[in-house]
């Protein structure tokens, strides 16, 4: 029931950015992130079924963190966020949540701060992945250095 809850108000957000209303989509996204308690399923761990219905909404939690902080950014109201800091520490190699991270730093006035988010992330790819970062990732990096944000 409660993931149904926030599949709704995610999906009611979703649907307010297309429709170019990002402070509604906030409203929404706001409210599914509230109903947000725990790992889901967490009692029914050892089941198949209850890990991947787990790992689907954990990924769309991070869909609607990284979507309501680009709305808030189009909103001027991009502010220091604690939940997205904390999902993109425990998702460091997710670029599109480190791209929107180092936004709202930016926009915090914590510039330093933003490009040493881009700096971790960069290291883990390459390290870890061997990989570069995406075009996202590095525009978002260039957009800081130069101020263009």
């Amino acid at each position: 029931m409660d993931a149904a809850r926030f599949e709704q108000a995610a999906d009611e957000g979703f649907a307010d950015l297309r429709r170019g209303r990002p402070a509604s989509a906030v409203d929404h996204f706001d409210r599914a992130l509230d109903m947000w308690v725990g790992s889901p399923f967490a009692d029914l761990h050892e089941y198949a079924f209850a890990r991947h219905e787990a790992d689907r909404l954990g990924t769309l939690r991070l869909t609607v963190l990284e979507e309501r902080a680009g709305a808030r950014l189009r909103l001027r109201d991009a502010g220091a966020d604690p939940l997205l800091r904390q999902a993109w520490e425990e998702n460091p190699m997710r670029e599109r949540l480190a791209a929107r991270l180092m936004y709202t730093l930016y926009a915090d006035g914590r510039q330093a701060e933003a490009v040493e988010v881009f700096r971790q992330t960069r290291s883990r790819l390459v390290e870890e992945l061997g990989l570069d970062v995406s075009p996202e990732l590095s525009r978002a990096h260039l957009d800081i250095i130069r101020r263009r944000v």
